[in-house]
């Protein structure tokens, strides 16, 4: 979430996506946590289940928003 605050606050398009793409490699790192754990005993299948479902989603959503951002014609609010 910081990272998309914080490319998102920088003005650009071009930077935003970037940030997202962090964002995105942030979920990869998480997901492999949640693996980890998973293995470890830690937690139970269904909460490993349900976990990995949201990264799912939320990587999902970050895809489209790139997808949406280098498509989009608005290059950001420091180009105005």
């Amino acid at each position: 979430m910081d990272n998309i605050a914080e490319g998102f606050q920088r003005g650009g398009t071009r930077i935003f996506i970037q940030f997202l793409s962090i964002s995105r490699g942030s979920l990869g790192e998480c997901n492999s946590q949640l693996n980890r754990s998973l293995d470890q005993d830690y937690i139970k299948n269904q909460e490993f289940q349900e976990a990995s479902n949201l990264i799912d989603y939320i990587g999902k959503q970050i895809t489209s928003l790139i997808s949406y951002l280098k498509s989009a014609k608005n290059k950001g609010f420091k180009y105005r």
